[in-house]
């Protein structure tokens, strides 16, 4: 790894040891744009650049990738570095990761910008015309959420998300408040509203809190009584029980839609 004044001893100062040795044109950009964005699922540690400069030895640990175009727009500065922008860390992601990776930042993304779905459709005619490695990947996620859609919270949301699209269930909505008398009594992760009253959620470690534990019983009461069947999934159960999970759901879809317990 290339050091500039002694070993740094994180991830951000490696980075910016690489920034500085490149110069301009050099953007940060792929997974260390996402690591520095938050996105969901993209984690610190590879060196990653992008730059419309001109071949050279490039040291070791740092990655380079270079593009004919930078538009101005594609890149500004974040945290102390020059960074690809949200919506072209996006881009250049899709061509690098697997699709689940892609649609867990793609959403935290979304979760931090309001106006980034149509920033994405904004530069996919340009990008897509450069044939670009990804795009088709992109394409589908707007295409298949639009911007009406609320974005997940969480990567687990996201696994839940991906889960049932091979179930054959429909998509439920997402973030649904349930209010009684006038009074939000529970806001579900996922749910199938209406007559369904179908309720999902899906309870990381902070529903193992004392207060949020007691708190979600009060909810399943004020649910049930309400007519509402409740679904509760953990971490464990999404990841590595998927088949167990999506057979719980088919069956409670099939018992909210009036089908045989």
């Amino acid at each position: 790894m290339y050091v500039i004044g002694g070993a740094p001893d994180s991830w951000e100062q490696r980075l910016k040891a690489a920034e500085l040795w490149a110069g301009d044109p050099a953007v940060v950009s792929h997974q260390s744009a996402g690591a520095l964005w938050g996105y969901d699922g993209v984690k610190p540690g590879m060196i990653q650049l992008l730059t419309t400069g001109t071949g050279r030895d490039v040291p070791p640990g740092i990655v380079v990738h270079r593009t004919k175009l930078l538009a101005r727009r594609d890149w500004g500065l974040y945290k102390g570095f020059r960074v690809t922008s949200m919506a072209r860390t996006l881009f250049d992601l899709a061509a690098v990761v697997d699709p689940a990776t892609f649609e867990a930042a793609a959403e935290s993304a979304l979760r931090k910008n309001d106006h980034l779905y149509d920033d994405l459709i904004d530069r996919l005619g340009e990008l897509g015309e450069q044939g670009r490695n990804g795009i088709t990947v992109v394409r589908q996620f707007l295409a298949e959420r639009g911007p009406e859609l609320a974005a997940t919270e969480s990567v687990l949301e996201t696994h839940f998300l991906r889960l049932i699209r091979t179930s054959g269930l429909p998509e439920p909505t997402r973030q649904f408040r349930v209010w009684i008398d006038g009074v939000c009594v529970a806001r579900f992760d996922f749910a199938y509203p209406l007559e369904l009253k179908l309720g999902i959620r899906l309870n990381g470690k902070n529903h193992l809190r004392p207060e949020r534990w007691e708190n979600d019983q009060r909810q399943s009461n004020a649910l049930q009584l309400s007519g509402w069947l409740v679904l509760d999934f953990t971490w464990k159960d999404v990841l590595e029980r998927p088949h167990d999970v999506m057979a719980t759901l088919r069956r409670a879809y099939g018992i909210a839609a009036g089908g045989a317990r």
